[in-house]
């Protein structure tokens, strides 16, 4: 068996041992800005009524949503555009199975004034999603 680094890896690795700005402070930044992020629209989320699963290491928040109307996620999904205006991705996008029938996913990688619109928003939009 043969096994080797792709070259974008390998220069990321030496990059990374030969003291580029990627060291531990950056990613120990990187790591805090991004559980900011996550706590953040996830609080979000509880405020609107909406359940979401708090990951422990990712860059989306999965979220309970069998209570949109809707008989696909998709439709699920269209709903939530239509209420907020907010973008998600069916949850069944990301199961083999119907596993993710009733959940969407929510990116929390956006720059902080994108974040804040978005928590708002969805704090604005409580109303609705008891359907």
């Amino acid at each position: 068996m043969i096994c080797f680094m792709s070259a974008l890896r390998l220069r990321c690795n030496l990059g990374y041992l030969r003291g580029s700005k990627f060291n531990d402070r950056f990613y120990a930044g990187l790591c805090r800005d991004y559980l900011l992020k996550r706590d953040r629209i996830c609080r979000a989320l509880n405020s609107a009524g909406l359940r979401p699963f708090v990951p422990k290491g990712a860059y989306y928040v999965l979220v309970d949503a069998s209570n949109f109307p809707g008989k696909t996620n998709k439709d699920k999904a269209m709903f939530c555009v239509r209420k907020t205006p907010i973008a998600s991705v069916p949850g069944e996008a990301f199961y083999h199975d119907h596993s993710g029938k009733n959940i969407l996913r929510f990116c929390f990688a956006k720059k902080d004034p994108v974040l804040d619109e978005v928590c708002k928003r969805l704090i604005k939009c409580k109303k609705d999603w008891a359907v």
